[in-house]
């Protein structure tokens, strides 16, 4: 058992254990196998999600943006990109910020901050235009619909 569970550790899902009898070993045998079928069976359901995640939001003809807890970028797809006229590599991390406007930065990101660590509703909840940096430095106006909150 002990390197049957090892192997599944290592991310085995095929690993079955033999069972050899009835009594507790062989129950704990049966419940290890079934555990690790539903292991497999959720990570293939995840990564199925992941997919069709994936597949939406490089379709959709709006700008996407996720961001964790401490507003570290950590998606975004191409129509934010073309928005943002910013790479997705680029918009990692805090990144992301140079695609607003200078005088807004501080703003912005404290009001997602707070959206996403306390729950309470944010400004950039609803409909709004923000003043984005262009790479140039000028301003470029844009109509942007923000959703923020808390996983």
């Amino acid at each position: 058992m002990k390197d049957a569970a090892l192997r599944v550790g290592r991310g085995e899902l095929d690993t079955r254990i033999t069972i050899q009898s009835d009594d507790e070993v062989g129950i704990l045998a049966q419940a290890f196998n079934q555990m690790v079928a539903d292991l497999a069976t959720t990570q293939e359901a995840v990564r199925q999600s992941e997919e069709r995640f994936r597949v939406l939001t490089m379709q959709a003809p709006v700008g996407i943006f996720l961001t964790d807890g401490d507003g570290n970028c950590l998606f975004v797809n191409e129509g934010w990109c073309k928005l943002a006229r910013m790479g997705a590599e680029e918009a990692q991390g805090q990144g992301w910020l140079g695609a607003i406007h200078a005088e807004e930065r501080q703003r912005v990101f404290h009001e997602s901050h707070h959206a996403t660590q306390d729950g309470h509703p944010s400004p950039a909840n609803t409909a709004f235009i923000r003043r984005m940096a262009r790479p140039s430095g000028s301003l470029a106006l844009r109509w942007l619909c923000g959703m923020m909150r808390e996983k």
